[in-house]
């Protein structure tokens, strides 16, 4: 079995990405999303492009250089969702068999070093060309088409049946992992702190693409944790 999940507001308790970063550049994510509208609108760019802009623009203007070191730093102390390093302890691959794997639109390298990596068989996620230790080009945009792609090649080098897949998200950005998960046989799951008045589950209930909603705690004996011990 394969289980994928996105990562910001799905494992962690923040739907935006918590860039330790932004703090020496004086502002938080909200406003890094907010300023990543605004270069959307006015650059006609998508918003996962307009926010990555905007990073790299807030890095350019405090002579932080963009690199390694600065995307992650704070990784290692990002703050997880409740219950979360103890599933991935209990459920990973070697005690259990079952393959995890994190599908995110936020930098690849920036998981890689967070806590819950030493569990994980596999992290996708945006990514940049070096030149000169400091990130160039950009590779890879996780984008929500982009994800369905990461998807494929994760089922594709396991050889397994995307019958054999769960997807975990907590958004609208999630929406075409969703459906391509529960269309082709896989089972899309839900996570939501408030499951009775989330308006993005609403939305996507409505569009039959989620099979089930969990409250978001990964804890031993919470809904996530025993689905997937006893999941068959």
């Amino acid at each position: 079995m394969i289980v994928i999940y996105d990562f910001d507001g799905t494992l962690t308790p923040y739907p935006l990405p918590k860039y330790e970063i932004f703090k020496k550049c004086g502002i938080d994510e909200i406003e890094g999303a907010m300023r990543g509208k605004l270069i959307m609108e006015e650059e006609n760019l998508s918003l996962y492009e307009a926010y990555i802009e905007a990073y790299r623009r807030y890095l350019k203007e405090n002579n932080i250089p963009f690199n390694r070191e600065s995307v992650c730093l704070g990784a290692d102390k990002v703050e997880l969702n409740d219950g979360v390093l103890e599933y991935f302890k209990d459920l990973c691959f070697s005690k259990t068999g079952i393959k995890h794997y994190v599908v995110t639109s936020g930098f690849e390298e920036y998981i890689k070093d967070t806590k819950i990596n030493t569990y994980l068989d596999g992290v996708y996620g945006t990514t940049f060309t070096l030149k000169n230790n400091v990130y160039d080009t950009l590779e890879i945009l996780m984008n929500e088409e982009y994800k369905v792609e990461a998807i494929k090649n994760i089922v594709e080098i396991n050889n397994v049946d995307i019958k054999d897949v769960i997807y975990f998200g907590d958004g609208l950005t999630d929406k075409d992992a969703f459906k391509y998960v529960h269309d082709n046989g896989g089972k899309s799951v839900f996570v939501s702190k408030n499951k009775a008045n989330d308006k993005s589950l609403k939305i996507l209930k409505s569009q039959g693409i989620i099979d089930y909603c969990f409250e978001l705690k990964y804890g031993r004996n919470s809904e996530i944790y025993n689905f997937i011990k006893n999941y068959k």
